[in-house]
């Protein structure tokens, strides 16, 4: 009998292009992964911080029920603060590759960690797995791949109700309110459509620029996540499981001071928008001491599956992958309308990485948002953490929805309003929450 032969069709040109982009890109991000070793926490961390400008803070220890360990931090008043602490507590969620050290790192009447206790919240700032304060776990060592097999997904499963509920404890209080920046933002509602129940712990999600649907992402950064869900099959293999942690390139060489204010801001400024003078330049000097932070190869991939797409779904492992984790070849996309918490979201209308058409298609989706876009124009993403200007444009905003009575009537709630000149949209159903059942087992913490 004759030898079958089977004819293999070459891949078409685009897709060619793209293998080989990917395996460029796997090969150049393997190079850097070989940079990092070992991270060391940074000399001066939160407390040390904090003391620095005569501000007391606390240092706590959560496990998730997954078994990360992750330290948080406090402040429970602040230097201006006259009386005690007034209202539920309120905890802080940081971005991507960030740390609690960077609502810091604008200083004392411009970062949110030194206003809000100035104002008399008792305030707490939360930390992610595979950050700089979340490498640690009861079993796992993060030197192993194991460690690193998660993505944003997890970090809103466990690390934020984990440490919701360590607050709620410690503070001795009924329920608090979660302020979320970028990923932060979009971790909390992660934990809301996955655990809605949790609902009844939280006052009000105040999200800042959140990082949920990427359709009109304008940043370059956009093309990076684009090229970590590309290689990380490549990765992966490489052993490159950790990207960007406290050893890498990035941050030895920011670590330089003579680099921070130059070329370092210079190429995190690249990332968005320009908008000159909005952040100081002791502030850069602030943040490279801290970042990039680290993240896990999975979040920057998931995260990259995101761009270009109307649709705020789970990480992706592939046809096979998706069918053993989630009984179906697709990512299944997050549950919004179950969100039954009362959401504001504040956005920069400059802002490359989370669009404002973003901010729209998110907001139509959530029973009870307010968009509140910001009255300056030049306003992007880093300005919502970093910007000299926040006690002025952002934090009178941030201030009214957490002073507002939760549970306040329709007409009451009606009167929370922007500033002059801000754009504020309201979503027809406002008010009207979503039930739903939830049946999971209880975070621990210690």
């Amino acid at each position: 009998m004759a030898a079958e032969h089977v004819v293999r069709r070459a891949p078409p040109p685009a897709r060619r292009r793209a293998l080989l982009l990917g395996a460029v890109a796997g090969a150049l991000w393997a190079l850097w992964a070989q940079w990092a070793a070992a991270p060391e926490a940074p000399a001066e961390d939160f407390v040390g911080v904090a003391a620095r400008y005569g501000y007391r803070a606390e240092r706590h220890t959560v496990t998730t029920e997954d078994g990360y360990v992750l330290t948080v931090f406090r402040i429970p008043r602040g230097r201006r603060c006259a009386s005690g602490a007034r209202g539920p507590p309120v905890l802080l969620l940081n971005g991507l590759l960030l740390d609690a050290e960077t609502w810091l790192a604008a200083g004392p009447g411009a970062a949110l960690g030194f206003l809000l206790p100035d104002a008399c919240h008792d305030t707490w700032a939360g930390s992610a797995r595979g950050g700089t304060h979340g490498r640690a776990h009861v079993r796992l060592d993060p030197r192993h791949a194991a460690f690193w097999q998660f993505s944003a997904d997890e970090i809103g499963r466990y690390d934020v109700p984990a440490t919701v509920d360590y607050v709620l404890s410690r503070a001795r209080a009924a329920r608090l309110h979660l302020v979320g920046y970028s990923q932060g933002g979009g971790a909390a509602l992660v934990m809301l459509a996955e655990r809605p129940r949790y609902a009844r712990k939280v006052g009000v999600l105040v999200a800042a620029a959140p990082v949920a649907a990427l359709r009109h992402i304008a940043s370059p950064f956009g093309t990076l996540l684009s090229a970590a869900a590309l290689a990380e099959g490549a990765l992966a293999l490489l052993g490159a499981h950790e990207q960007l942690g406290a050893g890498s390139w990035a941050r030895r060489l920011c670590a330089a001071r003579a680099l921070r204010r130059g070329p370092c801001a210079a190429l995190l400024g690249a990332l968005d928008a320009p908008h000159a003078g909005s952040v100081a330049r002791e502030t850069y000097d602030e943040l490279f001491a801290h970042f990039p932070g680290g993240a896990s190869l999975r979040t920057l991939a998931r995260y990259g599956q995101h761009v270009g797409a109307a649709r705020f779904a789970k990480y992706s492992g592939g046809a096979r992958a998706n069918a053993r984790r989630y009984g179906g070849a697709r990512a299944p996309e997050y549950s919004l309308r179950a969100v039954a918490a009362r959401v504001v979201l504040l956005q920069g209308a400059a802002d490359a990485l989370v669009a404002p058409a973003d901010a729209r298609w998110l907001a139509r989706r959530l029973p009870r948002a307010e968009l509140h876009v910001l009255p300056d124009a030049r306003w992007n993403h880093l300005d919502m953490l970093l910007s000299r200007h926040t006690n002025r444009t952002l934090f009178p905003l941030l201030e009214r929805a957490l002073r507002r009575p939760p549970d306040a009537p329709r007409s009451q709630r009606d009167h929370f309003r922007p500033g002059p000149g801000v754009d504020a949209w309201r979503h027809p159903a406002a008010g009207a929450a979503t039930p739903s059942a939830e049946s999971s087992a209880s975070a621990r913490s210690r």
